[in-house]
């Protein structure tokens, strides 16, 4: 086994465990604010008294979390597991049958695909992300729409609508209200997290794509023909040196 192909495997294992983390990450987001993301939430009105806000909304982006999960799910899939399937069909029995034979040769090409994806995801997100960087809920709107409203102003990504929501002066006057803003805190912890974690994963899997590409060229190396000695050739040696 060469180092290019012990770096690959070393690689490999990162982007399958990176990827899953980055699907992981994301799904528990969404999961999170389709059960309603803990609200709705009481603020206290800078204006006096309390009012109570829905939790999500009106325009709520979440194309870009769903655009992140799909990376790392094609990463874990695909690259990850598709790699060590190449590794695993290359040194079986079956390599040289056509349906495995495509497999780990085409597979690098694959990588080329989703490594651009997951690249163009990681420029995509950052960039609406960073357009929405600063936006701030305004409460003399919000505090008039009731809970059952979702706030009309502006459009959100998921993790700027609540380090927004955390700006504003929750009420914890209680241990549930105390859970509640530390649920959302932590659920916005993870939205910053899928965020930054996209730019491990596509440093990994270009290194997947390069390794990969090396890996073939030695693969497809055509073998060095063996040499036999028939025995005839070894008794006449042996007469030889006697």
């Amino acid at each position: 086994m060469t180092a290019t192909s012990i770096l690959l495997k070393v690689a490999l294992g990162l982007v399958w465990t990176d990827g899953l983390l980055e699907m992981g990450l994301c799904e528990s987001c969404l999961w999170w604010i389709q059960g309603g993301a803990s609200g709705p939430y009481e603020i206290e009105n800078p204006a006096g008294g309390t009012f109570f806000m829905n939790s999500e909304p009106q325009h709520l982006l979440v194309a870009p979390t769903r655009a992140a999960a799909a990376a790392g799910a094609f990463a874990w899939i695909v690259v990850g597991s598709g790699g060590i399937l190449a590794f695993v069909l290359r040194s079986s029995r079956f390599r040289d049958r056509a349906w495995a034979s495509m497999w780990w040769r085409y597979w690098p090409h694959m990588n080329i695909f989703f490594t651009l994806y997951t690249l163009a995801v990681v420029i995509a997100v950052n960039a609406i992300i960073d357009m929405h960087d600063g936006q701030t809920i305004d409460t003399a709107v919000v505090s008039t729409l009731g809970p059952e409203v979702n706030y009309p102003l502006d459009s959100w990504p998921l993790p700027n609508f609540y380090t927004a929501v955390l700006d504003l002066q929750l009420v914890k006057g209680t241990s549930s209200e105390m859970a509640t803003a530390q649920t959302i805190r932590a659920h916005r912890n993870t939205m910053l997290s899928w965020r930054w974690n996209l730019v491990p994963l596509i440093v990994i899997q270009m290194a997947v794509c390069i390794l990969a590409w090396l890996v073939r060229r030695e693969w497809l190396r055509p073998s060095a023909p063996k040499t036999t000695i028939a025995k005839e050739d070894v008794e006449a040696t042996g007469t030889m040196v006697s």
